[in-house]
């Protein structure tokens, strides 16, 4: 599997990733949250880490 998550947070050993996504739509598509849970598979096997939570940070436009 390949992807590029769009940010990482650290806090102390925890890894949170997080996916940004430009829509004006205010709740979340079940594919979206796959994209993440897919982003968490990827954190963990490469910074050999259980990943806990992670992040859609919603906005409206680029820029």
């Amino acid at each position: 599997m390949k992807g590029c998550v769009d940010a990482i947070i650290k806090r102390g050993e925890e890894y949170i990733p997080m996916d940004i996504k430009f829509s004006c739509f205010k709740s979340l598509f079940y594919q979206w949250k796959m994209q993440l849970v897919a982003y968490a598979v990827l954190v963990e096997e490469n910074f050999g880490c259980s990943v806990k939570k992670a992040y859609i940070y919603l906005t409206e436009g680029k820029g």
